[in-house]
């Protein structure tokens, strides 16, 4: 990216090495300078007090967002759910694409990737689960998940993979402009690992080049961590740049990768593309059903009375929602009573006994003759719902409910 002296939000020195006192005064130095900075500009306040207008607007949005997934997850909306986290995807990537061409900023856990280069991933993720959750209202849920999520693994293993790429065929000369650049100064950034709580410090060299006329600055794409740097002030390398954007390094000859790491970087992404189209020939060639999908605390599924029928053969039957209220061993004749309702109860084995849960519903799917049970559905992973078929059978004909 190019380099900018005047950038306060850059950490420039021509210090190759920090030593340890160094380094601590860095890390304190650059979080005084980070909560100076959350008090203008990133902070979204105006220099006399109060929220802009643009932070104003971006904390509605927000707030409108986390209302409406509220909203479509408690309504039992799963479909529109997931499509409104596809679009947050699309927006996200669009913006990118759009207005991120020429925002590069440096960090320490920024991506190596152009903005552009990143849109169009984050782009592709919001297609597949917008274009997914729009599937699955004609197609099997189970077999669009799959699906979708194959197809996922695929675009992500060939991202990877195409960046690693184009990286090894740059450093090689095959792609990108080769020229002499020298050192002189490095930027740094402190970064933490959330999970092990450590801090550490990256650093990159910062070069400068002649090309077409002007001398150009550019900070070398790769960060090194622990405060040091490979290249000396002062030290001449060859430099290899993108022609179409020549502030962006892509490669320092003098910079060498082992080659266990280089056949990682491209044999590892083409194992997510191995899976992906696994995944994707899975979903495409089986039939998956809804509830195999299923597990607690998951969108529930949809019983139908063609399922019912299914189940039945055809015999007259009825569906009742109703909720346990106690259960017990009746050690006279050894069975275990469940009751629901005013002193009404099943009478069953321990073992089904124990998938009752006093206070929970369930769906009683019973014969209408003999009140033999065919089927228990609990309320809290499925739905009931009748088909368009069947609608013309309810209530008080051959399928009937009491709910």
């Amino acid at each position: 990216m190019r380099f900018d002296p005047s950038d306060e939000k850059l950490f420039f020195s021509d210090i190759q090495e920090l030593s340890p006192e160094e380094r601590e005064q860095f890390i304190n130095l650059d979080r005084a300078q980070k909560i100076a900075l959350l008090k203008n500009a990133f902070s979204g306040q105006k220099p006399g007090g109060g929220l802009s207008a643009k932070s104003i607007l971006s904390l509605i949005i927000v707030a409108a967002v986390i209302i409406a997934f509220i909203v479509t997850w408690k309504m039992d909306m799963p479909r529109l759910t997931i499509g409104l986290f596809g679009g947050i995807w699309l927006f996200f990537g669009v913006y990118l694409m759009t207005f991120g061409k020429n925002k590069q900023t440096y960090s320490a856990d920024s991506s190596s990737l152009k903005p552009a280069t990143s849109g169009m991933f984050i782009l592709a993720i919001g297609v597949l689960v917008t274009g997914g959750a729009v599937l699955s209202k004609y197609f099997s849920l189970g077999n669009v998940a799959v699906t979708c999520g194959g197809l996922l693994f695929v675009v992500c293993g060939l991202l990877f993979f195409c960046t690693s790429l184009m990286e090894k065929l740059r450093s090689s000369a095959l792609i990108g402009e080769q020229i002499s650049g020298e050192c002189i100064g490095y930027v740094r950034s402190v970064g933490s690992d959330s999970e092990s709580h450590i801090t550490y410090i990256v650093t990159s060299a910062v070069f400068r080049y002649y090309r077409d006329g002007v001398w150009m600055e550019a900070i070398d794409n790769y960060k090194a961590q622990g405060g040091g740097s490979p290249f000396a002030v002062g030290q001449t390398v060859d430099l290899t740049i993108d022609k179409k954007d020549p502030y962006f390094i892509t490669s320092v000859a003098e910079r060498t990768e082992s080659k266990a790491g280089s056949f990682m970087s491209l044999i590892f992404p083409l194992i997510f593309v191995v899976v992906g189209v696994g995944l994707t020939w899975f979903g495409l060639t089986h039939e998956i059903k809804d509830n195999q999908l299923r597990t607690t605390n998951t969108f529930k599924g949809t019983i139908t009375d063609q399922t019912i029928e299914e189940k039945t053969a055809g015999q007259d039957w009825t569906a009742e929602l109703i909720t346990v209220t106690d259960k017990k061993l009746n050690e006279e004749d050894g069975f275990w009573y469940v009751y629901y309702g005013d002193d009404l109860y099943i009478y069953c084995n321990e073992d089904i006994a124990e998938q009752y849960t006093v206070g929970e519903s369930y769906y009683f799917i019973r014969s209408a003759e003999d009140n033999h049970i065919f089927a228990v559905y609990s309320d809290k992973d499925w739905n009931y719902g009748a088909s368009k078929d069947y609608k013309d059978l309810r209530p008080g004909k051959k399928s009937g409910n009491t709910f």
